[in-house]
């Protein structure tokens, strides 16, 4: 997380200090840099306020300025783009009263931003979307939470519009969900998706591509928004200097092959012998996912069966890639999604998910494909949605 506090001010300066220090020892992970812009202080940057929001606008997660609202808007102005992208931007004034959710309240999480910063610091957070004060449901803001890419953004602020005017929204989940649903949203089941009225407008957590045309199963009316869950892991091997578009086509092929969507990819892993690989890196750049690669004794060490290759280990020393890199990013992130729910993780519940017939993992959903050299697995974290 890389948070820019700029200050446009002495005091407001002093007070950025205290916040940036607030912020770096209540979340030690959080990068956080400050920056001043005013005549009097010797380390005023160079450049104009929006030359310098410029460099950082695409880079940081979210931009903090200590300024007037108006001072904030003008410097953010010319690289506004769409809530999907934009960073969160708070603007807050020198004294610390007040701290005003300015850009990408739900979306970016500026809203939830604005009620921290105002903890660390004891400013009144300033909110102005509707949902959040009327105390309604916000669809952006529980895929943000929930890690799930919206697949229509009209949709998404139809969703808004209708349970602001006190209608209902069909809701189900191909995920477990957990916690009460919330005032405007109905549960049903995917397989009563498609037989509701066809006036209706849907909420869908699902990773799969549609089959079929959306007419023919839906209805040329039926309006479903699709939230697809980031929870599928591409594991991946392939020869020295792949190309960028082999590695596409073949994830894209395996992917269509098994339905999901190419939304749904969490991540690629390889072995560390690929953390320079260019082809793997260039796909893993243009499709904003993580690449992870893992050392061969980390591998070997993985329990269930796998397909081996004696050429593979002579050239990687692990007898298979794209298997055990797939199913280890898809246990750890498990792992790391049950620490974050302060959860006790149970041993003998890992030995459980591998299968007592083949000995396979069951994360595993795709073993070893190989399609024109490049060999791809696929894997899927055990995840839900929460409320």
């Amino acid at each position: 997380m890389k948070t820019v506090i700029v200050a446009c001010s002495v005091r407001g300066y002093e007070l950025g200090k205290e916040l940036a220090k607030n912020m770096s020892e209540d979340d030690p992970g959080r990068s956080v840099s400050l920056v001043v812009k005013c005549k009097s202080i010797e380390d005023s940057i160079e450049e104009t306020l929006t030359e310098y929001i410029g460099k950082v606008f695409c880079e940081a997660d979210n931009i903090i300025f200590i300024a007037a609202c108006g001072i904030a808007v003008r410097a953010i102005a010319p690289y506004i783009g769409h809530k999907s992208k934009d960073p969160a931007v708070l603007a807050m004034d020198e004294t610390g009263r007040y701290c005003v959710s300015l850009l990408s309240g739900h979306a970016g999480g500026a809203n939830e931003l604005a009620e921290y910063v105002g903890e660390l610091i004891g400013a009144t957070p300033v909110i102005t979307t509707a949902t959040d004060n009327e105390g309604k449901f916000a669809v952006d803001e529980f895929a943000r939470k929930n890690n799930l890419v919206i697949g229509n953004w009209k949709l998404a602020k139809e969703v808004s519009v209708r349970i602001l005017e006190d209608e209902n929204v069909y809701f189900c989940s191909d995920l477990p969900v957990a916690g009460i649903l919330p005032e405007g949203l109905v549960a049903i089941t995917p397989e009563e998706l498609y037989g509701i009225s066809m006036e209706k407008l849907a909420v869908h957590v699902t990773n799969e591509n549609e089959v079929e045309e959306i007419s023919e199963k839906y209805g040329d009316d039926l309006q479903i928004l699709k939230l697809v869950p980031r929870n599928i892991v591409v594991g991946i091997g392939c020869r020295k200097n792949t190309s960028a578009g082999k590695i596409r086509k073949a994830i894209e092929s395996c992917m269509d092959e098994y339905g999901l969507d190419m939304k749904s990819i969490y991540a690629l892993a390889s072995i560390e012998l690929k953390k320079d690989e260019e082809g793997i890196l260039t796909f893993c750049s243009e499709n904003d996912v993580e690449f992870i690669t893992y050392s061969p004794d980390e591998l070997d060490d993985l329990e269930g069966e796998f397909s081996e290759s004696e050429f593979v280990e002579n050239i990687t020393g692990v007898s298979n890639v794209c298997e055990r890199c797939a199913v280890m990013l898809a246990k750890r992130s498990e792992q790391d999604e049950i620490e974050a729910d302060e959860k006790l993780y149970d041993d003998d519940e890992e030995s459980e998910e591998i299968s007592a017939e083949t000995g396979v993992p069951e994360c595993l959903i795709c073993q070893k494909k190989v399609y024109d050299g490049v060999t791809i697995a696929l894997a899927e974290i055990d995840c839900e949605v929460c409320f």
